[in-house]
């Protein structure tokens, strides 16, 4: 039985080229781009507290929430039809580990651009649970503004819908990964539920939402840059990188 909590480390987000043994977990990926993403809005502080205070959000809560956010731009990586796009050249063990995960005994299936899927986690399963729960009394077109942002992170919207059969598109073991591996950097970047207040129009979550919408590229381009996010095999746990690798290096890239 696959223990959800560190199967997510089967999980690649970016490849090494010219060497198919080594590959940058989706994990780290996702913390680099949050450390970045923290320190922008460290930077930002005036603009970001006058857009929690349209929103009636206590600025901290927000901040860890939008941090959080960023680190889902990814998830939609965590998907069969994403994660057999290499041929990885690994040890056995962990080969038989991602054919379980990925239920390699089913044909492949052309699949959506991993945005999309991103889209799919945070509308479906555990991913929205994890959503939801960080923010209980948002309402569902506020939630969606901010879905479409983080979806949209290589800079367009995604497709939203289309019908997935995410049994085999995302895969019916990845489900439940993706969901620990949200969970897990909710608790290690410290969320809590963001309470917003009661507003006559929609205009300052689609606010929040352009804010997101323009920090993610700058933080994922950022932390894609491998002079500085080298890929890191698995081996400390998130908590550990994100204290000892993801945020040193963001000050170092930064700088």
């Amino acid at each position: 039985m696959l223990d959800p909590l560190y199967e997510h480390f089967l999980l690649w987000a970016k490849t090494v080229p010219g060497d198919a043994s080594r590959y940058h977990p989706l994990g780290y990926h996702s913390l680099d781009v949050a450390a970045v993403a923290e320190l922008l809005v460290g930077r930002d502080q005036t603009r970001f507290a006058a857009i929690a205070e349209r929103l009636g959000a206590e600025v901290s809560a927000l901040g860890r929430l939008t941090i959080w956010l960023v680190a889902m731009h990814d998830i939609g990586k965590a998907s069969r039809v994403f994660q057999r796009k290499a041929d990885l050249e690994l040890s056995h063990e962990v080969r038989a580990r991602r054919a379980v995960l990925l239920d390699d005994a089913k044909p492949d299936v052309p699949g959506p651009p991993h945005g999309q899927l991103t889209a799919w986690h945070l509308t479906h399963g555990d991913v929205q649970d994890r959503f939801e729960r960080s923010t209980p009394d948002w309402h569902h077109s506020f939630r969606s503004y901010v879905v479409d942002a983080v979806a949209g992170h290589h800079g367009r919207p995604v497709a939203r819908g289309g019908g997935l059969d995410e049994t085999h598109v995302v895969g019916r073991g990845v489900g439940p990964v993706a969901g620990a591996l949200a969970e897990e950097m909710a608790r290690v970047i410290g969320v809590k539920p963001v309470a917003i207040g009661e507003f006559p129009t929609n205009d300052p979550a689609v606010a929040y939402a352009w804010y997101v919408a323009t920090l993610l590229p700058v933080a994922d381009w950022m932390a894609s840059n491998v002079r500085w996010f080298e890929a890191t095999m698995p081996g400390p746990d998130l908590a550990d990188y994100w204290a000892t690798m993801a945020r040193p290096r963001a000050r170092e890239a930064l700088a």
